[in-house]
């Protein structure tokens, strides 16, 4: 199979099986190095010190310490330059721990309203409701990528004509939310 293709069976059975439950999720991922670790062996970070220095390209860097595991440090000498570990992904724009990302992710599987990750982490409505639009937008580029989703694009067609950006976003929010609906659909045969 070429590479950047998967069997979509086993991928319906793996994903249905890899889902914890909240409850396994807060075990898996008690803390920060926890969560830094699962995201490394699944490909969605890089190791420390697989990781380029940005400032000097030096390929390896260090954790600076354990008190801050996202931060990194240039293991050339005359280098030492820090940067975080999660520069340039989903996680960059967010002070958030990684653990309560997963946190929200996990609850977002499941399917539970905003208020209830709201209640359970102790985090702002808004920061629940930028990650679960962050997950509809990436379910959806995912599945427009493999050729599983096209958005309908006269809707679309009709709320540029209108000139209406709030009629555009949410054409653009109910097409996440079709997305998502398609991926739940293929990942619960």
């Amino acid at each position: 199979m070429p590479k950047g293709q998967y069997n979509r069976s086993q991928t319906k059975k793996h994903v249905a099986a890899s889902i914890p439950s909240i409850k396994d999720a807060c075990q898996q991922f008690p803390n920060e190095e926890s969560a830094i670790a699962f995201l490394v062996s699944h490909g969605i970070l890089t190791a420390a010190e697989e990781t380029d220095c940005v400032a000097c390209g030096y390929h390896g860097c260090r954790r600076k310490s354990k008190a801050t595991p996202k931060s990194l440090k240039c293991n050339k000498k005359d280098c030492g330059k820090s940067q975080s570990l999660v520069v340039h992904t989903l996680f960059a724009n967010s002070k958030m721990p990684l653990h309560q990302i997963l946190y929200i992710a996990v609850f977002f599987l499941f399917q539970s309203p905003a208020a209830t990750v709201v209640s359970q982490l102790h985090c702002s409505s808004r920061t629940v409701n930028d990650f679960y639009q962050l997950f509809r937008k990436m379910i959806r580029a995912v599945l427009e990528a493999d050729g599983a989703f096209k958005a309908e694009d006269q809707a679309g067609a009709a709320a540029a004509a209108t000139s209406d950006p709030d009629a555009e976003k949410k054409k653009v929010d109910e097409d996440d939310h079709k997305a998502v609906a398609i991926w739940r659909q293929m990942n619960n045969d």
